[in-house]
């Protein structure tokens, strides 16, 4: 006789009946596996998992109650289900909101930022979400978002050499956004830079990262970054105005325009100089 796996797991479940326990569990790790393949987002996983469970609790609890099941259960049973339905109608309906109508969240700066200003010139290469056009010149652009440190911890920096999303304590990123107060109506941005009251932190160790407000209404007429002036630390943007930054390494010097602020986040379009020059302007 051949024994299998299957046959094994069929004659312990038999022997021990709470064995078959054991297949939830493998239920469980199938899930984790399925978000590392298709690399899905943590916090989506989590939040759909539980979702997922409450649903599925009070369709079984619902089921078993129209079986014959006891009647004491009938009540606390269709509470359950009509607050399950209310909450899922609820929330697809404020999600449906926040995409079209911009209430109560504005959905879209997630699911689409705005596109870069400085696109349509070929000599800059454009980096996007979606794709990476690579062309000869020293300037780079591209769109960001950075989320509220608070609320979002792994999406609150911004690295301009890598163009990545980075984390609050990532020695790399060259700004972060973080809204300190909740009475506040606006994120703020911080500047990484080894000094007093932060000197010596994770995330600021060594940075010499430092912003300035610039007199222009658009990114193409800032054509060089100052040489001092710079701000660091805590900084309140303001909306469409351009400024100039210095990145961590306090070599490097990038331009941005703020497209959007919201309590949890900043949205702006940037240009960044990959040679350690001031040099901000297309040739």
């Amino acid at each position: 006789m051949q024994i299998s796996p299957a046959t094994i797991l069929k004659d312990a479940v038999r022997a021990v009946p709470a064995i078959k326990f054991a297949l939830g569990i493998a239920g469980i790790l199938s899930v984790i596996a399925i978000v590392k393949i298709w690399r899905l987002e943590l916090n989506v996983a989590v939040y759909g998992t539980v979702i997922m469970l409450i649903l599925m609790t009070a369709l079984v609890v619902f089921a078993r109650v129209y079986k014959g099941a006891s009647t004491d259960l009938r009540t606390p049973a269709l509470v359950l289900t009509w607050f399950s339905l209310v909450l899922v109608m609820s929330a697809g309906m404020m999600m449906f909101t926040s995409v079209f109508f911009r209430w109560p969240l504005d959905l879209r700066l997630w699911i689409d930022p705005r596109p870069v200003a400085a696109a349509s010139d070929p000599k800059i290469e454009v980096i996007s979400q979606k794709s990476i056009t690579t062309v000869e010149t020293d300037l780079r652009a591209g769109s960001a978002l950075i989320a509220d440190g608070f609320r979002d911890y792994a999406r609150s920096g911004f690295c301009f050499k890598t163009a990545t999303i980075e984390a609050w304590n990532s020695p790399v990123a060259d700004i972060l956004v973080a809204n300190p107060d909740p009475k506040v109506p606006n994120a703020l941005f911080f500047l990484p830079y080894n000094q007093y009251p932060y000197e010596d932190s994770a995330s600021v160790k060594g940075a010499r990262a430092g912003i300035i407000k610039m007199l222009a209404t658009n990114l193409t007429e800032v054509t060089e970054a100052p040489e001092s002036g710079y701000s660091v630390h805590w900084l309140r943007p303001e909306l469409n105005a351009v400024y100039c930054v210095r990145t961590s390494d306090g070599q490097h010097y990038a331009k941005i325009q703020v497209t959007a602020i919201e309590s949890d986040r900043i949205a702006f379009e940037w240009v960044y100089q990959q040679n350690a020059t001031r040099n901000l302007a297309a040739n």
